[in-house]
């Protein structure tokens, strides 16, 4: 585990009601951070997976998935394991929605990607 997540100071939405703007609560927080780019691209993984499933769409996901693959090589970032983790498990719907024979000429797009994560 990272050591940024050790030894901090807990917090719930109860205790930070008070000191928040804008009546507090969980959901009224009234700030905002900036998003970071690999957060773009997890999004972009949730948006593949979707069109898929709609066939006037798969033409267009299937010139994409060379792309989609491309992602498995990132990791100068921390979170980038979450990044590939949504990516892999995405797949399998990606897979199902377009079909096996749609799909089988992308797979070793992926296959590089998916050895060199295994361990993880």
């Amino acid at each position: 585990m990272a050591d940024d997540h050790n030894n901090g100071q807990l917090y719930s939405c109860g205790s930070l009601a008070p000191k928040l703007k804008r009546g507090g609560g969980c959901m009224d927080h009234g700030f905002q951070r900036d998003k970071e780019p690999w957060e773009m691209s997890d999004g972009v993984i949730f948006l593949m997976r979707e069109i898929t499933a709609l066939d006037n769409m798969q033409d267009f996901a299937i010139k994409q998935l060379d792309h989609l693959s491309s992602l498995g090589y990132i990791d100068h970032f921390k979170h980038s394991h979450v990044l590939k983790e949504n990516l892999f498990k995405s797949l399998t719907q990606i897979v199902k929605n377009l079909g096996k024979k749609k799909f089988r000429g992308q797979i070793e797009t992926f296959l590089d990607p998916a050895f060199r994560n295994a361990k993880n």
